[in-house]
């Protein structure tokens, strides 16, 4: 009675009319007797097109009514985890108010809860909704990774990404947590350069030394951010500042040239990195380590670098060096604190552009 077909599409009336956020319709629709839960194409249901296009309404009319709030699509997906367009939130909310199961994960090949979902997005505020309701913030996906994990790899760099990250962390987190090749969500967001989501992780504990499956730590992802055009809205050198000031390792000095080669341009990250040495002396390798037009481009930078060493550090950097093997990993705690004047705060946390290098 109420299948329409077309040469492109076959649908329903209600199918039509909830996927339009039509809900007078719908509940005309339903008081004619529609079925609530028949599904016309690809057993999508009406729920999952209302949930899909954020139509709240339709979606109380339709669960009032008897729709399934568990169903699942071709797709493997719930109506809740399409919930992430228009009125997201009162979408889920009225469907966990209908006893959707909040940390139910979809049936593909991912295996994403909404929480998963949401911190992609940095809906910040569905995130919210879901720990409410007793979401985990520990549920993990095929690939080993926690809704911390997914809002540090998508990050763009907006403000809504870090609020979905601390909201994650204080409701429990893991900040270690590792995905399938030992990835930490601060490794993530440093190879995204989000340096916002680098401090809050950092300031909440993370480890800043852990290696991953290909035994890189995340001041070697920060370091291979510099290198990506247009890199989300973060900074590079901040991260590298940031973990620097928090106890991280620097580059082993054997293979710093390295460095050089791959992420040449970044002459703000190798400034940064350079200052944090005790002792470090240029060499041959770092000089034909670095492109050409990189060099050209950076010349009195790369003059400097590539003099490191051949002559005595200032009496400046040397006391430095001293306060910050005295504070170790706790400088970006206490240097702040210091009865000394601001510019002389930035020197000693490694501030790039603060009288250059050593």
């Amino acid at each position: 009675m109420y299948s329409v077909t077309h040469a492109r599409e076959v649908t329903t009336p209600l199918f039509l009319a909830a996927s339009l956020g039509h809900h007078q319709l719908v509940n005309f629709l339903l008081r004619q007797g529609a079925d609530v839960n028949l599904p016309p194409k690809a057993w999508k249901l009406p729920i999952h097109a209302a949930c899909e296009g954020g139509h709240s309404e339709c979606v109380r009319l339709l669960l009032k009514h008897g729709a399934d709030a568990e169903a699942t699509d071709e797709d493997g997906l719930r109506p809740l985890h399409k919930c992430t367009k228009n009125d997201y939130l009162g979408c889920a909310r009225i469907l966990i108010s209908f006893n959707a199961q909040v940390n139910s994960q979809t049936e593909d090949e991912q295996s994403n809860s909404l929480l998963h979902i949401a911190a992609k997005s940095g809906l910040g505020d569905l995130v919210d909704l879901l720990l409410e309701n007793g979401g985990n913030a520990n549920l993990t996906n095929d690939e080993l990774d926690t809704p911390l994990h997914m809002a540090c790899f998508w990050t763009n760099g907006e403000e809504r990404y870090r609020n979905t990250v601390e909201k994650l962390v204080q409701n429990g987190a893991d900040l270690n947590a590792v995905d399938g090749e030992f990835k930490t969500p601060l490794h993530k967001a440093c190879r995204n350069a989000d340096h916002t989501i680098v401090q809050v992780l950092v300031d909440y504990g993370a480890k800043v030394n852990e290696t991953d499956w290909y035994g890189k730590t995340p001041l070697c992802h920060a370091l291979q951010s510099s290198t990506v055009a247009g890199q989300s809205k973060g900074r590079a050198e901040v991260c590298v500042q940031i973990l620097l000031n928090n106890g991280a390792w620097p580059v082993n000095p054997a293979v710093f040239h390295k460095v050089l080669s791959g992420c040449g341009n970044a002459v703000a990250c190798i400034e940064v990195l350079i200052n944090s040495y005790n002792k470090l002396r240029a060499n041959i390798k770092w000089e034909k380590s670095v492109p050409d037009d990189v060099w050209r481009k950076h010349q009195d930078f790369y003059d400097g670098v590539f003099s490191v060493g051949k002559s005595p550090a200032s009496l400046q950097h040397i006391v430095r060096c001293c306060v910050r093997k005295l504070l170790g990993k706790q400088c970006q705690r206490h240097i702040p604190c210091l009865s000394l004047p601001l510019r002389l705060k930035h020197y000693l946390l490694l501030e790039p552009g603060e009288a250059g290098l050593h």
